[in-house]
């Protein structure tokens, strides 16, 4: 029975630990008057006004476990990068003698230090005569869209990747081929065909490869090569002999990007 009262006066003094002090110390002496019993004898620690202090202990515990799970929120987005290509520019200076301009950028964001969703755009512009004296001229935008996974599984937080990912582009240029000469062999003429203000959409897609180095603070740098497939493979009498974004136009192709990039 005596057990009985004392849960009872347990729960009570629970209930009434959010109390006046007057009132507190009123329900103890009730207590010491009913049962003989204090506070002290039932193991309840006290605050210093002399009331239980056990939700304060709970509370305590609860509010020192919130900054940790604002902690793993705030770790999914781990920021934004904009990145410059190098290697087109100076291959257009040293490689292609000015043929083939190309310029692009990219923005990828980080998410988890695992998975990056990357935009990609740029202009490229051709100026190239064949052996046969016909001259192709075009340029257009080109962009690319799809995503990176970081396939390093330690040091992730370090800001250093190695990137594999998908790539769906498509560009839209305007071009002319002209200075295009037809021999007839039977009558020995020969007359000039020209075929200016052509517009060619096309599209591909492409698997590609790479690093990603942190340099100093924001500051990184890398690189990426792609394979890739050309999805627009319709038969033409004449064709784009280039394709902005993509390369030189056959079923499949390499490329190769060298990045200066800034993460925000």
């Amino acid at each position: 029975m005596k057990n009985i009262f004392v849960c009872i006066i347990s729960c009570g003094l629970l209930c009434i630990s959010g109390l006046p002090a007057q009132n507190v110390l009123e329900a103890d002496s009730v207590v010491q008057d009913t049962v003989g019993l204090s506070p002290a004898d039932l193991s309840l620690p006290l605050d210093t006004a002399g009331s239980v202090a056990v939700t304060d202990t709970v509370a305590a515990d609860v509010a020192a476990t919130q900054p940790e799970q604002l902690d793993e929120k705030t770790k999914i987005y781990e920021g934004t990068t904009l990145k410059l290509d190098l290697f087109n520019p100076l291959y257009a200076f040293f490689g292609s003698s000015g043929e083939i301009q190309a310029y692009e950028a990219l923005v990828h964001v980080n998410l988890l230090n695992k998975y990056f969703p990357t935009i990609e755009a740029g202009y490229a512009h051709v100026s190239h005569t064949a052996k046969n004296e016909a001259a192709f001229n075009g340029g257009g935008v080109f962009a690319r869209i799809g995503a990176d996974f970081n396939l390093m599984k330690k040091n992730q937080d370090a800001g250093n990747f190695f990137l594999g990912g998908l790539r769906f582009g498509m560009a839209q240029q305007k071009y002319s081929i002209t200075d295009i000469y037809i021999t007839d062999g039977y009558w020995n003429t020969t007359q000039t065909i020209s075929f200016p203000n052509s517009t060619k959409f096309d599209c591909w897609a492409e698997l590609v490869g790479g690093a990603h180095v942190k340099i100093y603070k924001g500051l990184n740098m890398g690189w990426s090569v792609r394979f890739k497939f050309l999805i627009t493979r319709k038969e033409e009498v004449l064709h784009t002999w280039y394709i902005p974004g993509y390369g030189y136009k056959t079923n499949t192709t390499f490329g190769f990007n060298y990045y200066i990039g800034y993460t925000f």
